[in-house]
């Protein structure tokens, strides 16, 4: 994770996934209303819940992400710190 392209990949998703469903909108707002049919209504409906729940998700995934990122850093961290402590007995040993 620790790659830029990782990162812009994850940023990219999320901007592409709103972009997607910005569109639709776009197309709504030229054509008005009164153009479509109940049943393309209904399908607007559905996807308007399709692309709250697409952001809510990657919201959420975006923001685990973040949290295992930090944690692998705090992990390492950790690490270097029992390496260094190691050390310090293994010359007080000596």
């Amino acid at each position: 994770m620790k790659s830029k392209l990782f990162k812009l990949t994850k940023t990219h998703i999320y901007i592409f996934g709103i972009l997607a469903n910005v569109i639709p909108l776009i197309g709504l707002a030229v054509l008005g209303w009164d153009n479509f049919s109940n049943l393309n209504k209904f399908q607007l409906w559905a996807w308007i819940a399709g692309a709250i729940y697409y952001v809510f998700m990657w919201t959420v995934a975006l923001s685990l992400w973040n949290k295992l990122d930090n944690a692998k850093k705090e992990t390492i961290k950790s690490l270097e710190k029992i390496a260094e402590l190691e050390k310090r007995i293994e010359n007080l040993e000596k």
